[in-house]
């Protein structure tokens, strides 16, 4: 997927798609920018978190609540950084001591329309942390879709990935495991459209 991910951005005609555009995506002033639509609906898309934001909370030894909490995906992905430095941490069902609440959840981004998730609390369960992976500008990750993972951007700073769709999963659960309490409220305000001329702007700082 890596050299479909560098093959199709560099075939990137420089404009996205607006429409299909999400500010305050998962969390306050993270971007979700489509650049590209591909055979089957697959998408590229751009992740920008601007400087103001709350990733930095998803770091594990931080003792905050979870601004975006460990989640799978619907397909498969391939996640290149374009733009500052970024951690993913990856955590696995397992028994342990250490226990985070578990959610079913429906986003707010299905089939080009903007909605609020609901989501629904399923108890608590065991995690174990696998090691984190620090990656640079330029660092590729491959995550399978059944994989519970969550990213934290260093504090005060703006942050930028791609992300290249896999074949989506006929089987789908989506899952949410965090240590924040949250309801269909938790997410007031959020997923909204931005105007082109925010979009424009941003791709500006990222690509300039």
């Amino acid at each position: 997927m890596k050299n479909e991910l560098n093959r199709e951005f560099e075939r990137w005609n420089g404009l996205p798609i607006y429409d299909k555009c999400v500010k305050d995506c998962h969390a306050k002033n993270l971007y979700s920018i489509v650049l590209k639509e591909l055979e089957n609906g697959r998408l590229l898309r751009l992740y920008v978190v601007l400087a103001e934001n709350d990733l930095y909370k998803n770091d594990p030894n931080n003792e905050a609540k979870m601004s975006i909490g460990f989640h799978n995906h619907r397909y498969d992905i391939g996640l290149q950084v374009v733009y500052g430095q970024l951690t993913n941490q990856v955590i696995r069902k397992a028994k342990s001591d250490c226990f985070y609440k578990r959610y079913g959840f429906e986003t707010g981004m299905g089939k080009g329309h903007l909605g609020q998730p609901k989501i629904i609390f399923k108890g608590m369960v065991a995690v174990k942390f696998a090691s984190p992976r620090n990656l640079q500008k330029g660092d590729y990750l491959s995550l399978p879709s059944d994989v519970l993972h969550s990213i934290s951007t260093p504090k005060n700073e703006m942050v930028a990935w791609l992300i290249l769709e896999g074949k989506a999963k006929k089987d789908f659960s989506p899952e949410l495991i965090t240590n924040a309490n949250l309801d269909d409220s938790s997410t007031e305000n959020f997923y909204n459209r931005p105007s082109n001329l925010e979009v424009d702007a941003i791709l500006r700082r990222i690509f300039k």
